[in-house]
């Protein structure tokens, strides 16, 4: 005889799930529970029953059919996954104490409960973190976690699963005792088929059908067996599955707003308090991720700034000095004017002394073949010939004598190899050419401005920008703000996703704009912390330019900008990912793009015009390029440049907002595993 309406807890009628084209998981699928009663969802694995309860949930949805709950609030329920989904690093106690917060439960109340729940199912490790649990202790606290707000519906997927019998014998003796005398209603799926013996009802499941609904004693009555494993048997072999028969779905379906889509409207500042406070207790613990989220950058930093930019030091560069016995180079001091015919000067053993004190090393050589060999052998990167009458030839260039010739001044041989050090070795060999010029013009009494540039150099801004570290750290913090933010939210969420902790904090009545807001939050704090590190790092504790301004603000958006930017990132490859090494190709990807074709390789003026649109715009250029106009040039947001770069790194923020906003539209719960 069929219950009463005002009698049942859940009536589900005419269920339809398809999970893909090919299979139907609840197919036509009936079922009452009476309240004050144990049901055993009984079916071997993989029959639906998952999906069936994740349906009743509202964490999935049906393709047709009506679920009635009698509930008025997720707080009424109950709910135990198959899978453990508990963080691994917060302690029992923790955990117990954060899902009481999501349910509004007062501390003493919480600890109350904590203390029951321990001696009814033996947890004695309220201190032990979950990841040094033994799967069976796991099975326990999960169960605590369901029972811990004293719900009206009990709803456990396999809840005895690892258990040794003891415990399992004591654990069902509890759950008659909820329903017989606290008047709770339980739904328990297992595929220990023996142990629904104490259910009050109980319904057979296979391949997305229930067979039957009835009572264990009219089952064993009907069959006349004392096993109901024999008796689902037999009743399997009544109602044999139709291999043939049509999967396709009714024309019709009932899309009631389920239960979570009810309770999922209300903000509430507690649960994020309570995510935040949870992922900060997951972030320091996890010694691992902690170390390269935030000694790493630390690490990066310094290496960058010791490493790059700095002129090249400890070269060797091979000497003929034919002018001068380079014996006597180091007791020479030149004291007479270059510009008067008594000069008796010996200007290579300057040019030599010039490069000495750039660190350079001097490798005397005997003739110009050994030289040249010298180069190509890679014992020296250059190769430096001075000639016999190399001081007179150049009094012959300052006086524009027309008999002065190039060839018997000097001649410089360079390496193949090393364009960087080439550079290096021109600009200083030319550096050296003008400063021995004018220290030997500074010994004239007149006529001291005859070897001067008729080019007068100024340089804007003063001369800040001296290496190439100057002008790339900004877009190195940039890049390193971006990357670790990206991994940051992207490793956070994938880790709920893949081990299923999310859906116990949705069935608690967290909804994902809290997971992402809890996590924007803990973000925004670590990415603080690598912004300071590398702050102090790299304008502090090494020599790269800036400046005190009132525009230091446009600096600090920009680093947010960038944290946000990488966040937003990070939030969209975990949606699309199906595991860790998807992600780190993704983030690591992102960021190495940017990094080659973002001006810190190689200045864009010299990329392709198509090429060079592109890598103008991405987040990395146009932050960088915002933080060193305002840090160097102190430029304020009225200068059209700086009005830009803000305007497009806001609108590359809202791009990867909007893609993430998106996402949800094309996979449904992205960040979260459907079973």
């Amino acid at each position: 005889m069929m219950e009463e309406p005002s009698s049942l807890m859940l009536q589900i009628s005419n269920a339809f799930k398809k999970l893909d084209k090919n299979k139907i998981v609840i197919n036509n699928f009936s079922m009452t529970v009476p309240s004050g009663c144990i049901y055993g969802l009984l079916g071997p694995s993989g029959c639906g029953k998952t999906t069936l309860l994740n349906s009743i949930l509202g964490v999935q949805h049906l393709d047709s059919g009506t679920i009635n709950l009698q509930v008025e609030s997720l707080s009424d329920i109950g709910y135990m996954p198959q899978d453990i989904c508990l963080d691994q690093y917060i302690t029992v106690n923790e955990t117990l104490t954060y899902f009481g917060i999501l349910y509004k439960i007062d501390n003493d109340t919480i600890k109350s409960r904590t203390q029951d729940l321990k001696k009814i199912l033996e947890i004695d490790f309220l201190n032990s973190f979950i990841k040094d649990l033994s799967g069976g202790q796991r099975r326990r606290v999960s169960l605590a976690v369901c029972l811990l707000h004293d719900p009206k519906l009990i709803i456990l997927d396999e809840p005895t699963v690892g258990l040794d019998l003891v415990i399992s014998v004591n654990i069902w003796n509890h759950f008659v005792n909820l329903a017989k005398n606290n008047g709770k209603t339980i739904i328990i799926t297992t595929h220990y088929i023996q142990e629904a013996s104490q259910a009050d009802k109980i319904g057979f499941m296979r391949n997305g059908r229930l067979l039957k609904e009835c009572s264990p004693k009219s089952l064993l009555d009907q069959y006349d067996t004392d096993s109901l494993e024999i008796a689902f048997i037999k009743l399997c072999e009544e109602q044999p599955i139709n291999e043939n028969e049509n999967n396709s779905l009714p024309r019709y379906t009932n899309r009631n707003k389920t239960l979570l889509e009810k309770n999922h409207s209300n903000f509430s500042w507690y649960k994020i308090n309570a995510l935040i406070k949870k992922n900060w207790f997951i972030f320091s613990r996890d010694i691992i991720s902690m170390m390269f989220v935030l000694v790493l950058p630390f690490i990066l930093m310094f290496n960058f700034n010791l490493t790059t930019g700095t002129s090249f030091k400890d070269i060797n560069v091979a000497i003929l000095n034919d002018e001068v016995n380079t014996s006597i180079c180091t007791n020479t001091r030149l004291n007479s004017c270059l510009v008067e015919n008594d000069f008796n000067g010996t200007l290579s053993c300057d040019m030599i002394s010039y490069l000495r004190s750039l660190d350079y090393i001097i490798l005397y050589i005997k003739n110009n073949d050994d030289g040249i060999k010298a180069v190509n052998k890679g014992r020296a990167v250059a190769f430096i010939h001075f000639h016999y009458n190399y001081s007179k030839e150049l009094l012959r260039f300052v006086n524009y004598d027309d008999n002065y010739s190039q060839e018997s001044t000097g001649i410089a041989y360079l390496d193949n190899g090393n364009f960087l050090i080439k550079q290096q070795m021109i600009y200083d060999i030319y550096n050296g050419m003008q400063s021995i010029l004018d220290n030997a013009v500074s010994q004239c009494t007149y006529n001291k401005k005859r070897i001067q540039h008729p080019l007068k150099i100024s340089r804007l801004h003063e001369d800040k920008v001296q290496t190439l570290r100057n002008e790339l750290i900004a877009k190195i913090i940039v890049s390193t703000v971006i990357y670790f933010s990206s991994i940051y939210s992207a490793s956070s969420l994938l880790m709920v996703k893949l081990e299923g902790i999310l859906i116990r904090s949705i069935v608690a009545g967290v909804t994902i704009k809290d997971v992402l807001l809890s996590l924007l939050i803990n973000n925004t704090i670590v990415s603080f912390i690598q912004i300071t590190i590398m702050m102090l790092i790299s304008y502090i504790c090494f020599d790269n330019p800036f400046a005190i301004s009132r525009n230091l603000y446009l600096m600090i958006i920009s680093l947010i900008v960038s944290s946000l930017i990488g966040f937003f990132f990070g939030i969209l490859t975990a949606g699309i990912s199906k595991n860790s090494t998807e992600v780190m190709f993704l983030t690591f990807g992102f960021c190495l793009v940017q990094t080659f074709t973002g001006g810190i390789v190689w200045p864009l003026e010299a990329q392709n015009s198509v090429l060079k649109v592109m890598s103008e715009n991405l987040p990395i250029t146009v932050c960088g390029k915002l933080i060193n106009n305002v840090l160097v040039k102190s430029w304020s947001i009225m200068h059209p440049l700086i009005l830009i770069d803000l305007i497009k790194s806001i609108f590359i923020l809202l791009l990867h907002i909007i893609a993430v906003v998106y996402l949800k539209f094309i996979i449904r719960d992205p960040w979260n595993i459907q079973k």
